[in-house]
C-alpha cells in the first residue's frame, strides 16, 4: 500500500487546520502495515496502490478550509467597520471635547478680563481712600499748625497784657470791627452763591446777578485793613474754580463749596497777622520812645 496520499493529506490538514491539535483529533488513522488483518480502512483491490478511503478526509477539510478563509473574512470585515466606528467616535468626541475647550476658553477669558476690571476699580478706590487719607492728614496739620498759632497767640497776648499793652490790642480790634463785618457778610454771600450754584432748581441767571452784587460790594469795600487782602481776586477765583457741592439730601449750607473756605480762613488769618503787626510795631515804637 502506498501511503504517500496520506501524508498529503496530512500537510493538507495541517495547513487548512492551522495547528497540530485540531489536526491531532481529525487525522485519519493510519493502516498499519504490520497487521493486514486489523487495517482500520479496508483496502480497495481494484485500486492497487490505495483505496479511496484515503481522501475521504479531503471535503471536511477543504470545507473547513473554506469556512476558515470565509470566517476570517467577516471577521476582519467586522474588525474594519468596528474600526472606523470608533474613530468616528473619537472624531467626535474630539470635536465635542474642542467645543467644550473653546467654550471654557472664552468664558476664563471673560472671567479674567472681569476680574481685572474688578481689580482696576479696586486700585482706583485703594488711591483716592489713600488721596483722602493725605488730604485728611494735611488738614489734620493745619489744624495742629493753627492750634499751635493760637497757643503763640495767646502767649503773646499774656505778655502784651504783662507790659499793660492791652489798650493797643483793644484799638486795633476796634479798628478791624468793620473789616470783620465785611468778612461774616463775604461769608454768608459765598454760601448762598454756592448754593444757588448746587440747586438744580435755580436757573444760572440768578446765580450770576448774586455774583455781580457780591464782586461790587468786595470791590466798594476794599479799603482800609481789606485792601491787602485782594478781595475781587480770590472772588473771582472762588467763582471760576469752586465747584464742589455736597450730596442732593444736603440741607447744611456749609457742606457746599471747597475753596471759599479756603479764601475766608485765609482773609482771617491775614486780618490777625495785620492786628498783630500793628500792634508789634506800636510797641516796638512805644519801647524806643521811652528809652530815648
Amino acid at each position: 500500500m502506498n501511503i504517500s496520499p496520506l501524508l498529503g493529506l496530512e500537510h493538507l490538514a495541517r495547513i487548512c487546520l492551522g495547528g497540530p491539535h485540531l489536526y491531532f483529533y481529525l487525522r485519519p488513522t493510519m493502516n498499519n502495515l504490520n497487521n493486514p488483518r486489523q487495517l482500520n480502512i479496508i483496502q480497495d483491490g481494484d485500486a492497487g496502490a490505495g483505496g479511496r478511503w484515503n481522501y475521504a478526509l479531503l471535503v471536511p477539510m477543504l470545507s473547513l478550509a473554506a469556512f476558515r478563509w470565509v470566517w476570517s473574512r467577516e471577521c476582519q470585515r467586522e474588525v474594519e467597520e468596528t474600526k472606523k466606528e470608533i474613530q468616528k467616535e473619537v472624531e467626535d468626541n474630539k470635536h465635542s471635547l474642542n467645543t467644550k475647550y473653546q467654550h471654557l476658553l472664552s468664558e476664563c477669558s471673560a472671567t479674567v478680563a472681569h476680574l481685572e476690571l474688578q481689580q482696576e476699580k479696586m486700585v482706583q478706590e485703594l488711591r483716592m481712600t489713600r488721596a483722602n487719607e493725605q488730604k485728611h492728614t494735611e488738614e489734620r496739620c493745619l489744624v495742629a499748625e493753627e492750634r499751635a498759632s493760637l497757643c503763640r497767640e495767646r502767649e503773646v497776648l499774656e505778655a502784651l497784657r504783662r507790659r499793660e499793652a492791652v489798650p493797643l490790642i483793644l484799638e486795633e480790634e476796634a479798628a478791624l470791627e468793620q473789616a470783620r463785618d465785611t468778612l461774616n457778610w463775604l461769608r454768608g454771600a459765598l454760601m448762598k452763591r454756592q448754593e444757588m450754584y448746587c440747586s438744580l432748581r435755580l436757573h444760572r441767571h440768578v446765580r450770576r446777578t448774586h455774583e455781580r452784587v457780591v464782586i461790587e460790594r468786595a470791590k466798594s469795600e476794599s479799603h482800609g485793613p481789606l485792601a491787602s487782602l485782594h478781595l475781587d481776586n480770590g472772588i473771582d477765583d472762588i467763582f471760576q474754580h469752586d465747584t464742589y457741592c455736597a450730596k442732593i439730601k444736603n440741607v447744611d449750607p456749609t457742606q457746599n463749596g471747597s475753596l471759599m473756605w479756603l479764601y475766608l480762613k485765609h482773609w482771617e488769618l491775614q486780618l490777625e497777622v495785620q492786628k498783630l503787626q500793628k500792634v508789634n510795631t506800636r510797641l516796638n515804637s512805644g519801647e524806643a520812645s521811652s528809652s530815648t
